[in-house]
């Protein structure tokens, strides 16, 4: 399938290639070597932005790409804002990921980057045969 998107003209597997050739960079630099990083000149190219469409019938657009929050997002929040970067929109965590830290590394990005939670449809899941799920809902949406 070489579809490209209405929105960018890029295709999935372009972008895919993109980003994992970026990501090698970025592993080969180090986390360190990628904050001391210094901008792009003015006439660079840009990285691909992830192609956005309608999720299912509820009308609000999302990333073709889902960013799983099933790593320890405590320590990698560098990977969260560069995911912001490439345009993933769509996030996905649990309670049960990481005993929790999974939605409390989420809860730190957001707090610290306040403007983001607006760009961001966030997904959380719960374990039903635990019981109180209203309380454990409610628990996942405080702002950390």
């Amino acid at each position: 399938m070489n579809r490209k998107s209405k929105d960018t003209g890029v295709t999935r597997r372009d972008f895919v290639k993109t980003v994992g050739l970026a990501g090698l960079a970025v592993a080969g630099a180090g986390a360190t070597g990628a904050l001391a990083a210094p901008e792009p000149p003015a006439g660079a190219v840009k990285a691909a932005i992830v192609p956005k469409r309608t999720l299912g019938k509820t009308g609000v657009e999302v990333s073709i790409l889902n960013l799983g929050g099933m790593f320890d997002t405590i320590n990698n929040q560098l990977l969260l804002k560069q995911a912001m970067k490439w345009g993933v929109t769509f996030w996905d965590t649990a309670e049960s990921y990481g005993n929790g830290l999974s939605e409390e590394g989420f809860g730190r990005f957001f707090a610290r980057n306040p403007e983001a939670r607006k760009e961001i449809f966030l997904v959380t899941k719960l374990v039903p045969k635990e019981g109180n799920l209203t309380e454990r809902l409610n628990k996942s949406l405080i702002p950390i």
